[in-house]
């Protein structure tokens, strides 16, 4: 977990107004905005994903309050890399402007809505 603190730090210096990434054990919270500013640092995050994948990830999206086309689009690639590496991926909480740029877009998401507890 230690290592990812130090990406967490990395992410909110660069970006400290707009979105927050916080990865602890399998659940990934995604806060503020992610848009084409943002995509660098979950790209960032995903390639230390991708060196050590965890069986399961939960992308708690329910403070997610903007997304555009490059925010989905690195959603969409993180969904498609861990899924190749055996990733089980589900989405908690909803995010009505991640569905609606999701269903206007034709990239639906294809993860399973997750009821898990915040």
């Amino acid at each position: 977990m230690a290592r990812f603190d130090r990406e967490r730090v990395a992410v909110m210096s660069c970006i400290p107004d707009y979105v927050s990434l916080v990865l602890d054990g399998g659940r990934l919270t995604v806060r503020g905005e992610l848009d084409h500013a943002a995509v660098p640092a979950l790209l960032r995050l995903l390639e230390r994903l991708d060196a050590t994948p965890p069986a399961t990830l939960t992308v708690v999206v329910d403070e997610l309050h903007f997304v555009d086309c490059a925010g989905l689009r690195a959603l969409r690639q993180l969904w498609s890399r861990l899924d190749a590496r055996c990733v089980v991926l589900s989405v908690s909480g909803r995010s009505p402007i991640l569905e609606r740029v999701s269903q206007l877009s034709g990239l639906d998401l294809p993860w399973v809505v997750s009821d898990l507890a915040h």
